[in-house]
């Protein structure tokens, strides 16, 4: 960077910013709380979420009347994950892959991304923090 003085201005950088993917669901009783994870999912991991998360809100907010609506991600679509789907959740739909437009779930993100820009958040303890008040 140039300048006009002869000092050095150092401006700090950060050369990977975290990562953070974000899973939610929604319905017309309201809005699950977020589960934040800060590594590459994968098919268990999907599972897990599934069973730790998913189930839990969805029978508290609609005992057996509801419906697990997700895309092709391979995540979803996997050998592993589709046993446990028919398994355990036999009331599951396909959504159409590359479909962003009539998929409600990717308004929502857009809408929390531009809510969570202005927050202005700079740390993943900072965003879960956040994510217990609100």
């Amino acid at each position: 960077m140039w300048t006009k003085s002869d000092q050095k201005r150092i401006v700090p950088t950060t050369k990977h910013s975290p990562k953070i993917n974000v899973r939610a669901g929604f319905s017309p009783m309201g809005i699950f709380p977020l589960c934040i994870l800060t590594e590459n999912m994968n098919s268990q991991m999907f599972i897990d979420i599934l069973e730790g998360h998913l189930l839990t809100h969805a029978e508290i907010f609609h005992r057996n009347e509801w419906r697990l609506v997700m895309d092709n991600d391979t995540k979803h679509s996997s050998k592993l994950a589709k046993a446990y789907l028919v398994q355990n959740i036999p009331n599951h739909l396909p959504w159409p892959s590359q479909s962003p437009n009539i998929n409600p779930i990717e308004n929502i993100f857009s809408w929390a991304k531009r809510e969570l820009i202005k927050l202005a958040l700079r740390t993943i303890p900072e965003l879960r923090k956040k994510r217990e008040i609100v």
